[in-house]
């Protein structure tokens, strides 16, 4: 059984689907029926079969996996924003690891009345930066997919050098 077993494909289209629809009840007010539900449950199990042949040796032996710090030998903080919907709602969440990648804290949260992706991903890291000082964390690195948060920071950083 476990994660390999005969209805593993089932297992995870069921929770796919579930939290998807959970989502939509959140976020967009909809709802599907349960014909619906079990129609993109099989759906999504025969696009898993496809992609993952029963003739796969995944699974027949162990696989190690490595979190990636790039060579930093301290904590790392890696922060997301995202706005999604209509009427657009604003969220954001990051974690905390150490060097080793264990879990040190997290955090997330809704931005009331906002649909600004910007200043999301900025909150973020203001999150971010609150918790590492609150949690004592002076030698950390920051992980953001933003760019557009990358290139201020870094026009910040250069025109305080100057």
């Amino acid at each position: 059984m476990g994660v390999m077993g005969p209805y593993s494909f089932l297992f995870a289209a069921t929770i796919w689907c579930a939290w998807r629809n959970r989502n939509m009840i959140c976020l967009g007010n909809e709802n599907w029926s349960n014909v619906k539900l079990s129609f993109n449950i099989q759906g999504m199990v025969d696009t898993l079969k496809a992609c993952y042949p029963s003739t796969s040796n995944i699974g027949d032996e162990d696989q190690f996996i490595k979190w990636n710090n790039n060579n930093h030998a301290c904590v790392i903080l890696n922060v997301d924003g995202s706005c999604i919907g209509s009427p657009t709602i604003a969220s954001y969440g990051g974690i905390l690891r150490n060097y080793a990648g264990f879990f040190l804290s997290g955090f997330y949260g809704y931005i009331q009345n906002s649909s600004d992706i910007l200043y999301a991903e900025l909150y973020v890291i203001y999150k971010g930066l609150l918790l590492a000082k609150e949690m004592g964390i002076t030698d950390f690195v920051c992980y953001s997919d933003s760019l557009h948060c990358i290139n201020i920071f870094n026009r910040g950083f250069m025109l305080m050098l100057f």
